[in-house]
């Protein structure tokens, strides 16, 4: 507080109190004869209540019980005969809520509403992973599907879990081999899920004949692996199809091996690499594809990885054989088709929108992947838009302007590559295209 003197008048210029509390106010005058001390609130002689104001003969002005509405300017006026002299101050009134223990409350109140709502903020992060991730696994697992001899059954079996129409175990079961009867070969690459060799299956009743399959090995220990392997073996082994390579036999229940039939078959993106294809040979590519992805598709299965690394391709004169499958080869020898997002291993340059920022998987996406691989087959099975970073392919799929500029005589392939998976056609529309022009 500052002091003011104005002409032997002594007078403090501001006062603070707290509510409930008295205070006194000194106003010292000297002067000949002894001045008489008045005061005033607001300008208003005696302006305030004398049940509470008390002025005692040294001129002291005292309030008890002190309240909001006794805040305010008071006057001391000092006066003899020689004149008059007023000085002013002002009394400020604070109310408890600012006193020291209530801002000690207010302030433990202040960190209890604090760590409160950064708990309740971690428990809804939690509780949104949880359910990002039973969502995520609910995505992948495959739909329902159906044939002329068996009801509708699940189409991903886990050990244990499900049981066949007729009352057995699992249908991976139905496919145990021995693995005595496996002959490993050449290393074909590596993936996630574990290495993929060359190798020979022995006939069942036969001691000399044998097919020529690709060995999968699984590795893995995490339980997504896991289950989208087990995905990939019901899928190919449930819907038998021409243009898809079978799964013949597996080893273990996990499976430790998973066996493909690879007779006489080559890798497609492999041999476009060496040696491109001529243009009967291309049509006839896309021909057999989409009769293969039409047989999933129908079946209710979604691929989710349809390149030329995951087909294989044989030959008869001019002729090709073509069959479709999965071999997560993610590592060697195709690392560069591969990019981590978000935790995860994608095949970025040949998925859509969807599949990409939201982990939607459908027919749909497949046929963007699709329309992608008859681009590989017209371009050497090179990488699209390989001037390109994948920085740069997933900043435009995020703005959903990722241009394939590809000149085709096929009028539903650039409809293959619409942002909107409503606006892309079916794989039966494809295939009677492509039927049609037979």
């Amino acid at each position: 507080m500052s002091l003011v003197l104005i002409n032997r008048l002594l007078i403090v210029e501001f006062i603070l109190s707290k509510e409930g509390h008295s205070v006194e106010f000194h106003c010292y005058a000297e002067g000949q004869p002894a001045p008489s001390i008045q005061w005033d609130k607001d300008s208003v002689l005696n302006g305030f209540s004398f049940d509470r104001f008390t002025v005692n003969s040294n001129g002291t002005l005292r309030i008890q019980d002190v309240r909001p509405e006794d805040e305010g300017y008071y006057g001391c006026t000092a006066g003899n005969s020689g004149g008059f002299k007023r000085a002013e101050f002002r009394l400020l009134v604070q109310g408890w809520e600012y006193g020291p223990d209530n801002d000690r409350e207010s302030i433990t109140k202040t960190i209890v509403i604090t760590l409160g709502a950064a708990g309740g903020y971690i428990l809804l992060s939690l509780g949104l992973l949880v359910w990002c991730r039973i969502k995520r696994r609910l995505r992948k697992t495959p739909p329902v599907a159906l044939n002329d001899h068996s009801s509708l059954q699940t189409a991903l079996l886990t050990k244990g879990e499900q049981v066949d129409a007729n009352g057995g175990g699992s249908s991976l079961d139905k496919l145990n081999v021995s693995s005595a009867s496996i002959t490993l070969g050449l290393p074909v690459g590596k993936g996630r899920f574990g290495d993929v060799h060359q190798g020979y299956l022995k006939a069942v009743g036969s001691s000399d004949e044998k097919i020529g399959v690709l060995v999968r090995s699984m590795t893995t220990r995490d339980e997504d692996f896991k289950t989208e392997v087990r995905r990939q073996v019901e899928m190919f082994h449930r819907v038998a199809h021409v243009h898809l390579a079978g799964v013949v036999g597996v080893v273990g229940d996990s499976p430790q091996l998973i066996l493909i039939n690879s007779h006489n078959l080559h890798n497609l993106k492999l041999h476009l690499e060496r040696e491109p294809l001529s243009e009967k040979q291309i049509g006839q590519c896309v021909l057999q594809a989409a009769r293969g992805m039409n047989a999933l598709s129908q079946a209710r299965f979604v691929h989710r990885d349809l390149a030329a690394r995951n087909i294989l391709i044989g030959f008869k004169g001019d002729d090709v054989m073509l069959k479709i499958t999965t071999l997560g080869l993610d590592k060697e020898p195709f690392t560069a088709d591969y990019y981590s997002h978000k935790h995860q291993v994608i095949a970025l340059r040949w998925l859509p929108h969807e599949a990409v920022f939201e982990d939607e998987y459908s027919t749909k996406s497949d046929v963007w992947m699709f329309a992608s691989t008859v681009w590989e087959l017209n371009n050497g099975a090179e990488r699209p838009f390989i001037s390109q970073t994948d920085e740069a392919v997933l900043k435009q799929l995020s703005a959903k302007s990722l241009q394939w500029n590809f000149q085709s005589d096929l009028p539903w392939l650039a409809k293959c590559w619409s942002h909107d998976p409503k606006l892309r056609p079916s794989f039966e529309h494809i295939l009677n295209s492509l039927e049609s022009t037979c």
